[in-house]
């Protein structure tokens, strides 16, 4: 498969068994699957092919754990073999989260060697003042999220997600999608030194994906709801195998 899939299963699916059975369904390679915190070590057991991932982490990671009701640390995903997180999806920046609590939480993924996957994305207000603003504050997004990484790190995958997208039906065009990805692209590797897959992600369906499969510069997909639909996301996975 010459395109990455990144399953965000969000609060889905209600129970450990259906988490199984669409995990089987999904395992296949370059597939990343990242379910809700409880199923991890279940799900991680059973897959043979695919890369189980998290939807986040805490973004202080003290050696003897803390005083931090709820959280979850980069070193306890790292004792159960997870191999990448997702950081900074627009969701969780509605509901608080800074761009400087991002920084710090791929700042402990890099440092944690689990591979951080930042989400970076404009809102409808901002993207209808045209492609150029949307692009200006991409990067000043950018900016401020990689501003702690260490030094070392030369790869690392960036999800652009336009904010007005998520879960509307109203994707991008493939056009400026990938418009979009190479901006992302000559950012990281001009100023950080950086190496970057893009991904696409924002209502992304198996109606549309494979347009947006055909722009080289677009090296994949993260994948929301459609993911955690066994059917859909097996459609998914064909089309971009196809491809």
């Amino acid at each position: 498969m010459k395109k990455l899939l990144i399953a965000n299963w969000k609060m889905k699916p209600k129970t450990l068994k259906e988490a199984i059975v669409l995990a089987k369904l999904s395992d296949d390679k370059d597939i990343y699957l990242a379910p809700p915190y409880i199923f991890l070590q279940s799900i991680k057991n059973v897959l043979k092919k695919a890369t189980i991932g998290a939807q986040d982490l805490f973004q202080e990671n003290p050696p003897k754990g803390g005083a931090f009701t709820g959280a979850v640390s980069a070193a306890m995903l790292k004792s159960i073999g997870i191999g990448f997180v997702i950081l900074g999806h627009s969701e969780r920046r509605a509901l608080g989260e800074t761009d400087v609590i991002i920084s710090k939480k791929i700042a402990i993924a890099c440092e944690s060697k689990i591979t951080p996957v930042l989400c970076v994305g404009e809102s409808e207000g901002i993207r209808k003042k045209g492609i150029e603003e949307a692009m200006r504050f991409v990067a000043e997004q950018i900016k401020n999220d990689v501003s702690s990484i260490p030094k070392t790190v030369k790869k690392m995958i960036v999800a652009y997600e336009p904010i007005w997208a998520i879960g509307t039906g109203n994707n991008d065009t493939p056009e400026s999608a990938s418009q979009m990805a190479r901006h992302i692209k000559k950012i990281l590797s001009d100023q950080y030194s950086i190496k970057a897959k893009v991904l696409y992600g924002g209502s992304v369906n198996s109606k549309n994906i494979s347009e947006f499969a055909k722009e080289s510069d677009i090296d994949g997909f993260l994948v929301g709801g459609a993911s955690a639909d066994p059917k859909e996301f097996k459609t998914i996975i064909k089309i971009i195998k196809s491809i």
